[in-house]
């Protein structure tokens, strides 16, 4: 199954042009994608950056929509991260995915919109 994500194919061509590792995640694989960002970060250094971004949506009109899902999603992913030192954007997605119930994200508006 194929699923279109603009932001997530622009970062995607993005990190390939960096010669990043680019690893798709979702709260699905959360688990795997963070053990697999350890992994990758820990074969080059042990002081190797990991940037994790929650690629979004778009509205009609082409305007970045911010989704509560997709901090969530983030924050699933952290969470097999958090005993690395996070930033404080990291924090507060791991706050999220801990702060709110799974059945609670088909309520948000960001969901019921997409």
């Amino acid at each position: 199954m194929v699923l279109p994500s603009p932001n997530g194919a622009t970062l995607a061509i993005q990190g390939a042009e960096l010669r990043a590792c680019v690893i798709a995640g979702c709260p699905r694989n959360a688990s795997a994608v963070a053990r697999m960002a350890r992994q990758q970060a820990m074969s080059h250094s042990a002081s190797a950056a990991i940037c994790v971004i929650a690629a979004g949506e778009r509205w009609d009109d082409d305007s970045l929509r911010p989704a509560l899902e997709d901090l969530w999603g983030l924050g699933a992913i952290l969470a097999g991260l958090s005993d690395l030192d996070l930033s404080p954007e990291a924090r507060a997605a791991l706050a999220c995915f801990r702060g709110v119930a799974k059945d609670q994200l088909r309520e948000c508006t960001s969901a019921a919109s997409s």
